[in-house]
C-alpha cells in the first residue's frame, strides 16, 4: 500500500554518487533544458569545491520508489546584511550559470513535499539561498509561493542577464543580415587581417582521448589575456581547473563535449568551452591568445560556431554569463536570473531582511548617499594619484 512521497536526505560522496542512475532518470523525464542541474555537473562540483565549511543536503523525493523530484542543496555560512548566518543554498558558485529543482513533468505536489521538509528544517538554519534561478524558472515562482503562504521573509536579488539566441533551422546568413553593418564590416576586417598571417582552420575536439593536450592550449590561451591576470580564468586556481578538467572528461563520455579552436597554421589562438546538451549549445568558456588580439580571433571563432549551430539545427545557442559587448554584438536576447533569499519568520531575521531589501535600497537611491559616494570615489582617486607621485622604491 503506498504510503506518498518520501524524502531522502543525501549527505555524503559516496550515496551522492549512487543516487547517479535515477538523477539521470529524472533528468531525461523532465527533458532538462541544459546541463547545470544534471549529476555530472553537480557531483564534479562537489568534487572539486566541496571542502570542510560545507556539507552535502541534497533532497531525493520518491514517490512508489521513483525519484519524482531532486533538490541540490549544501549547508554552510553566509553574512547576511553583515549577520553570519547558518545557510542552505542551492549547491554553486561563480562557475554555476543556472540552478534550481529537478522536479518530474505533472508533480507540482513535488514543490509541496519540498516545502514541507525545508519549513520543518527552519529552525536549522536561518536562511534558504536559491542561486542563479532563470525568471522563468517553475522554482522560482513555486518556492515564492509556498514561502508566501507560510509567512517566510522573502527577497530577490538580480543577478545575470544571459544573451541567447535561437538559431532553430534559420539561414546563417540572413541572420547575419539583421547584424549591425558595423559588426559585419569589423569582421570582414578581422578575416581579412587572418587569413595574412596565416591558413584560419576551425578544429573540435570531443573525444577524451584527445582531451589533456586540448584542454591544456585552452587553459594557456584563456590565461594569457585579462582574464589571466584578473585570476579568473580556467587555470587560476587549482579548484577551478580540477573542476573544468573533470567536467570535461565527463562531458566528453556523454557526447556532450565541444572544445572550439581557431588555429593560424598549426597554432591554435582562440578557445571556447562548449557543452552540447540535447539541442542547445552552451559556451560556458571562452577566450584568446593575447598577442593575436589585432586578430580578434575569439570574434572570428564564434563567427564559425555559431554558422555550424545554424547549420546543424540547433535549437538554442547560449552564451551564459552576463551581458558583454562580445557577446550583446551577435545577439539582442538576454535570459534574467535571480538570487532568491527565504527567512524564517524570527525578530532579528526580520530585522535583517528590512536592512537588506527596504533600508539599503531607498539609501542607495538618496542624494546625501550618492554625495558620500562620490566623494569616497574622488579621495580614492587623489591618493592614487598622489602615490603615483611619490618615487618608487627600487627593485
Amino acid at each position: 500500500m503506498s504510503t506518498g512521497p518520501v524524502v531522502e536526505t543525501v549527505t555524503t560522496p559516496d550515496r551522492l554518487a549512487a543516487v547517479a542512475p535515477e538523477w539521470d532518470a529524472l533528468a531525461a523525464e523532465a527533458a532538462l533544458e541544459h546541463p547545470f542541474l544534471s549529476h555530472d555537473w553537480v557531483s564534479t562540483w562537489w568534487e572539486a569545491f566541496g571542502n570542510g565549511t560545507r556539507t552535502l543536503h541534497v533532497l531525493v523525493v520518491r514517490d512508489a520508489g521513483r525519484a519524482i523530484a531532486i533538490a541540490p542543496l549544501m549547508r554552510g555560512r553566509a553574512r547576511f546584511c553583515g549577520l553570519p548566518l547558518a545557510c542552505l543554498e542551492t549547491i554553486g558558485n561563480d562557475h554555476t550559470p543556472r540552478a534550481g529543482f529537478l522536479v518530474a513533468p505533472g508533480r507540482p505536489d513535488a514543490y509541496d513535499v519540498l516545502w514541507k521538509t525545508l519549513s520543518r528544517e527552519g529552525r536549522g538554519f536561518d536562511l534558504l539561498l536559491l542561486r542563479q534561478l532563470p525568471g522563468d524558472s517553475p522554482t522560482l515562482r513555486t518556492m515564492t509561493s509556498l514561502a508566501a503562504r507560510a509567512g517566510w521573509l522573502e527577497g530577490r536579488w538580480p543577478s545575470s542577464e544571459s544573451p541567447w539566441l535561437r538559431p532553430d533551422g534559420a539561414d546563417f546568413a540572413k541572420y547575419l543580415g539583421t547584424l549591425s553593418s558595423k559588426h559585419r564590416a569589423y569582421l570582414r576586417n578581422k578575416e581579412r587581417r587572418a587569413e595574412k598571417l596565416g591558413e584560419v582552420v576551425i578544429e573540435t575536439v570531443t573525444d577524451e582521448a584527445d582531451l589533456d593536450a586540448a584542454l591544456a592550449d585552452g587553459v594557456r590561451i584563456e590565461g594569457s589575456g585579462w582574464k589571466g591576470k584578473a585570476g579568473s580564468a580556467i587555470g587560476s586556481e587549482g579548484e577551478t581547473l580540477r573542476f573544468y578538467s573533470l567536467f570535461a572528461r565527463r562531458a566528453a563520455r556523454r557526447g556532450w563535449l565541444r572544445l572550439h579552436f581557431l588555429r593560424l597554421g598549426e597554432r591554435r589562438v582562440a578557445f571556447d568551452y562548449t557543452v552540447a546538451y540535447g539541442a542547445r549549445r552552451f559556451m560556458i568558456k571562452a577566450g584568446y591568445d593575447a598577442e593575436f588580439a589585432p586578430i580578434s580571433p575569439s570574434s572570428l571563432l564564434v563567427r564559425t560556431v555559431l554558422q555550424r549551430a545554424f547549420e546543424r539545427g540547433v535549437e538554442e545557442f547560449d552564451f551564459l554569463g552576463g551581458p558583454d559587448a562580445w557577446k550583446t554584438c551577435w545577439t539582442r536576447s538576454v535570459r534574467p536570473h535571480e538570487w532568491l533569499y527565504l527567512l524564517p519568520p524570527s525578530l532579528h531575521l526580520r530585522v535583517a531582511h528590512a536592512a537588506k531589501f527596504r533600508i539599503a535600497p531607498r539609501l542607495k537611491q538618496s542624494t546625501v548617499y550618492a554625495a558620500a559616494m562620490g566623494a569616497m570615489r574622488r579621495r580614492r582617486a587623489l591618493g592614487s594619484h598622489e602615490a603615483a607621485r611619490l618615487p618608487q622604491e627600487s627593485a
